[in-house]
């Protein structure tokens, strides 16, 4: 564990030539990409162990500019903006519409099979999971 993720990933990944001891990492599995030297990729996701992070935005409830905030969103939806999110966020475009940069689509596949949880279970757990979680890295 260390205080952030450029840590873990620049300074301690070993890959590619980050110097670091730990040939692993948590990471998107959209980070490949990032990592091919030459054209040969230095890294990979393992695509049987991803779980699938939707990230979402939306205007809330009461909000003093519903009309502003859901321009925001509309922005946020078109295809301009979704085209520029994999180079810019490291994830995968919510657009259908738009094509995945070329690395993406060699060095960054979507997994078929990513494992998955029922928000009821999250809901129940996340208490008791954080816990243990900080206890694990912090104790």
């Amino acid at each position: 564990m260390t205080a952030s993720w450029s840590d873990t990933y620049f300074t301690d990944f070993s890959v590619p030539n980050y110097g670091g001891d730990y040939p692993l990492v948590l990471s998107y599995a959209s980070s490949p990409p990032s990592e091919v030297i030459d054209g040969e990729p230095t890294s990979a996701a393992l695509l049987d162990t991803c779980f699938r992070q939707v990230e979402y935005a939306g205007v809330l409830e009461g909000a003093a500019n519903p009309t502003a905030g859901q321009a925001v969103i509309d922005w946020l939806l078109s295809d301009e903006f979704q085209a520029s999110v994999p180079d810019n966020m490291y994830v995968y475009p919510v657009s259908t519409s738009v094509d995945v940069p070329e690395a993406w689509a060699e060095y960054a596949p979507l997994s078929d099979a990513p494992h998955t949880l029922d928000p009821s279970e999250i809901s129940a757990n996340r208490d008791a999971w954080i816990d243990e979680w900080t206890s694990v890295v912090i104790d």
